[in-house]
């Protein structure tokens, strides 16, 4: 048998037994040891041969019983089975009586002889049923293995269940404390080995208060088995720790521990021992020190780290229960389980894999990796939901059987975050989720598309509470932060954490590791250098994935903080370098300041001409040409350019932002700008003014004949601005023709302003003058058709309109020559 399957009912188990004899573990060979490849030498071999099988009524005289009287530690005798680990585990669990009884389904003899008992194997609940035809050494007369000193049948029944999971009792010689303990309580269990802890007295005492079974193993180490048997200990074996003690002595505190061997004798020899001249009649008395060779003795905690190289600890409760789901892990993914607590209560939270001893046909089967990452739902009422959906609770990462997380939990909605690196993907891929605790919670697997982002957001909230917390106080932010650990998760994932709480400061920094030794940037991140922008409200993390438990990083920062403008453009004018526009020694009031701050350069600009007192202001256009070095405009415009356009008018500002681009190399910049300065005009009704009140007036006239047509002509701002206007009651139609050096129509500009115009007498005239304006758009139409280096007018009586000639070349002469034919019509006329 393989795997034990925990489908069948009693009923049907019952089945397999006839005249008292379980068919899947009957009293034969091949239930006592490995017809082929066995592992028994060969006077064992020889000796388990002569065993027989005998019913309890053969072996005991008199009457007997499942249980006799009480339950004692004390009671468990070990036989010629290599199962001390097995044999401590429930001689431990003798301490409390209860929980045997609690593995018998029936807790009286069954005159069938068949026994019902409960295991936990790989997380799920088993009942196991066996026979009560015992192995028996006939030439000592006595049960071939363990026994209890009484007539009860309890703990060979429970030998004989172990060895019926392991497919005979040879395969269950040697074992762990730990894997007993879950097979027998379904509780977690934790070990520890000594050699990398520096003080296992706290977990002890801690597990003795709250009454959980402890046990330990001695092993070899540096030193040998002679030793171990001068000092009354053996070497490769189990024992049970009974108690923790701190006393006070002569010679100061003392902590001690109280253990037992399973084997009933043989104690340890040095100090504390039960003959030992260190204890006092008061002491000894105080603390139940005997001087009988009963196995259970004293020791200190100094001797006993150095004589015992593993703690194992069940964390049995009395009235807790467990319930299981099992599940399909594919190699490279991970599942999230949902398990949801109605009351606050402490529970614990175990992934169980196969144990090697159900895979004896797969001998390469070791368990694998696993990371178990526990997390709260966040109710959408609790403040910060939005930004942080899934807050971190607690992880841990394993390579065992099982892998457990404990913890006091409130009502709410939690997922469990289960990733296994499979050793061998080939022949197993399950893994049972289990819960321990006194309630029932809802757990369910869910998919893992609810929460695409389970990973990054659980490790945010860890990340929050880091203790490895920078600020960048030190820079002017104290509201910005980051954090950087690749412990604290417990889980073996690292982060680089960032968190904006910053009025309007945009963190920007580079990562650059020298080294990453068994740790990896996780996607969307990668390589050795990364870049982060956190703006304002926003936060950031980087993941990094620890391929084994040792390794080893160094980094640097380069860190710019980019301001809002708005906070630095007073800095940067009582900062940084003023210039002033000026142009063949004359000065413009335009001023623009250069300021250096950590992200760049900021070049604000300010136009003061509208502060002159003997003139008036002037409109400022200039183009700044840049030769950039590792800086970019910060200008979606201008992003990929090399220079930059300003227009001011009189009062107004500007400024342009040159941003780092690579934070780790040097950076500067080059520059040299043209411009131009122009009059400032406001508006329209402005405009005309200044051209009536400065431009060259003309009048409309034929063969010496004037007319009440008047145009002006007025240079500004590098053009020629033609002012019209009719003061006939007739309308005035009119074609101008130019010959221009250096000139150009302003066409389309001239067609804009018309049409403006034209949409808003429309609108005060619409109703006293739709026929009129009929007229007009026939007549717009027809000035479509005008030539390249001519304009049409058109005025009804009262109106005017503007014309314009822009210089080409600022710099050379510009000429023209104009002439014009007209024509001044009344309605009748026309028609």
């Amino acid at each position: 048998m393989e795997i034990l399957s925990n489908t069948e009912t009693m009923e049907e188990m019952m089945k397999k037994t006839h005249d008292s004899i379980d068919e899947d573990f009957p009293p034969n060979e091949n239930s006592l040891y490995n017809l082929t490849d066995t592992k028994l030498t060969e006077e064992e071999l020889e000796t388990w041969k002569t065993f027989e099988w005998r019913r309890p009524h053969e072996i005991f005289k008199g009457e007997y019983n499942l249980f006799s009287g009480g339950i004692d530690p004390n009671d468990i005798k070990q036989g010629c089975l290599g199962n001390c680990y097995f044999l401590s585990a429930i001689s431990a669990m003798a301490e409390f009586p209860d929980q045997i009884k609690k593995l018998f389904l029936h807790r009286e003899l069954n005159e069938d002889g068949i026994y019902a008992i409960n295991f936990t194997l790989g997380g799920e609940n088993y009942t196991v049923l066996v026979d009560d035809h015992i192995p028996y050494y006939v030439k000592k007369h006595k049960p071939a293995f363990s026994q209890s000193k009484g007539n009860e049948l309890w703990v060979m029944l429970l030998e004989k269940a172990w060895a019926k999971v392991n497919g005979n009792y040879e395969n269950s010689i040697k074992g762990f404390v730990s894997e007993a303990f879950r097979a027998l309580t379904g509780a977690p269990v934790v070990f520890f080995k000594h050699m990398y802890i520096q003080d296992i007295w706290d977990e002890i005492y801690e597990a003795d208060q709250n009454k959980y079974i402890i046990c330990a193993s001695s092993g070899e180490g540096q030193l040998n088995k002679e030793r171990y048997n001068e000092m009354g200990l053996i070497s490769e074996h189990a024992y049970s720790v009974i108690a923790a003690t701190e006393i006070k002595t002569k010679n100061g505190p003392e902590r001690l521990l109280k253990l037992r061997n399973p084997w009933g004798h043989k104690e340890w020899l040095g100090k504390w021992s039960d003959d030992d001249d260190s204890w006092t009649p008061k002491l000894r008395k105080a603390l139940g020190c005997e001087e009988k060779n009963d196995g259970v003795f004293f020791m200190c905690v100094g001797d006993y780290l150095s004589y015992f190289r593993t703690t194992v600890i069940c964390k049995l409760h009395e009235n807790y229960v467990s319930h299981s789901i099992k599940c399909k892990h594919n190699f490279g993914d991970y599942n999230l389980i949902k398990v949801t607590i109605e009351n606050e209560e402490k529970i614990f939270l175990t992934v169980s894999q196969l144990n090697q001893r159900w895979a004896r046909r797969h001998k390469e089967y070791e368990p694998s990796f696993v990371r178990m990452l526990l997390s709260r739902i966040v109710p959408e009422d609790e403040e910060d939901s939005e930004k942080f959906p899934i807050e971190y609770i607690k992880g841990t990462c394993w390579k065992d059987e099982d892998t457990t997380i404990e913890c006091q939990l409130v009502p709410g909605e939690y997922l469990a975050y289960i990733e296994i690196h499979w050793f061998d993907d080939t022949q197993f891929n399950d893994f049972v989720f289990r819960t321990y605790s006194e309630s029932d919670p809802k757990i369910e697997e869910i998919d893992k598309e609810e929460y695409p982002d389970f990973l990054e957001q659980s490790l945010k909230t860890c990340a929050r509470t880091s203790k490895e917390i920078k600020t960048y106080a030190d820079k002017g932010e104290p509201e910005i932060f980051r954090a950087f650990s690749v412990k604290e998760s417990k889980t073996e994932y690292g982060f680089l954490y960032y968190e904006n709480n910053s009025e309007g400061t945009t963190l920007r920094e580079i990562v650059k590791f020298g080294e990453l030794e068994n740790l990896y940037v996780m996607p969307p991140y990668e390589g050795n250098i990364i870049e982060i922008k956190v703006p304002p409200g926003e936060n950031r993390i980087v993941i990094l994935n620890r391929s084994d438990r040792g390794c080893s990083f160094n980094s640097t920062y380069y860190t710019t903080l980019i301001k809002p403008v708005s906070d630095i453009l007073e800095v940067s004018k009582r900062r940084g370098r003023k210039k002033q526009i000026e142009y063949r020694d004359e000065k413009y009031e335009v001023y623009y300041y250069v300021y250096k701050d950590g992200s760049g350069y900021l070049l604000y600009f300010e136009n003061k001409s509208n502060e002159l007192e003997d003139k008036e202001g002037y409109i400022f256009e200039g183009t700044f040409y840049f030769k950039l070095e590792n800086l970019e405009i910060d200008d979606d415009e201008y992003r990929d350019k090399q220079e930059w356009k300003v227009k001011l008018r009189p009062g107004e500002t500007s400024y342009v932002k040159l941003l780092m681009k690579d934070l780790t190399k040097s950076w500067g910049y080059k520059y040299s700008y043209s411009f131009k300065i122009k009059e400032a005009v406001l508006n329209n009704a402005e405009l005309i003014e200044r051209i009536k009140n400065n431009g060259k007036k003309k009048q409309i006239s034929y063969k010496d004949e004037k007319v009440e047509v008047y145009y002006y002509i007025y240079f500004i701002n590098e053009r020629y601005m033609w002012f019209y206007e009719n003061l006939t009651d007739k309308k005035f139609k009119a074609t101008f023709s130019f010959e221009l050096n250096n000139l150009k129509l302003d066409k389309e500009e001239e067609k804009e302003e018309k049409k403006e115009e034209q949409k808003e007498e429309q609108k005060e005239e619409q109703n006293e003058k739709k026929e009129h304006n009929l007229e007009k758009e026939d007549d717009n139409a027809e000035e479509e058709q005008e030539n390249e280096n001519g304009w049409k007018i058109f005025l009804l009586p009262g109106e005017s309109c503007i014309k314009s000639i822009s210089r080409i070349d600022a710099k050379k002469e510009s000429k023209y020559r104009s002439s014009y034919s007209y024509r001044l019509s009344s309605k009748e006329e026309d028609e």
